[in-house]
């Protein structure tokens, strides 16, 4: 296989591998997770933050930035 017929093929073996990896890996994970909220960013909703002038928002926003 040449060009772009190799790039789908392996494309999809890595989907396969990503797949196999969800069914097996990913639930053993999830499973043994001490973690009751599976929802990515649930706990980062603060009051505060919602309080925030946009201003201020940009203002942490161009800080973070510098990091």
């Amino acid at each position: 296989m040449q060009g772009r017929e190799a790039g789908r093929h392996e494309r999809g073996r890595e989907g396969a591998r990503r797949a196999d990896f969800d069914l097996t890996v990913g639930s053993a994970l999830i499973n043994a997770s001490k973690c009751p909220a599976h929802v990515t960013d649930l706990g980062h909703d603060y009051e505060f933050i919602r309080r925030l002038s946009d201003e201020e928002k940009r203002e942490r926003i161009a800080l973070l930035k510098t990091f």
